[in-house]
């Protein structure tokens, strides 16, 4: 797994920044590695939308907004 620089676990990314966001964050998950090798931290995530799914995201994303729910918002 990457080095990540900060510990996401818990957080609600509705408190982060994001207000229509449904995420909360539960562990890390596996690196995506694209194909010329390099590794991208992501996240285990939980919808508040009643979804049990989790859903695995890119850390970028998580930080930048683009992905905000399991995808019930659309």
């Amino acid at each position: 797994m990457v080095k990540v620089r900060e510990d996401m676990t818990g957080w609600k990314m509705s408190e982060h920044g994001f207000p229509e966001s449904r995420l909360t964050v539960v562990k890390q998950a596996e690196d995506y590695i694209n194909p010329k090798g390099i590794h991208f931290a992501q996240w285990e995530c939980l919808c508040n939308c009643g979804n049990p799914n989790h859903i695995i995201v890119n850390a970028a994303h998580l930080k930048n907004g683009h992905t905000q729910s399991c995808g019930c918002l659309n």
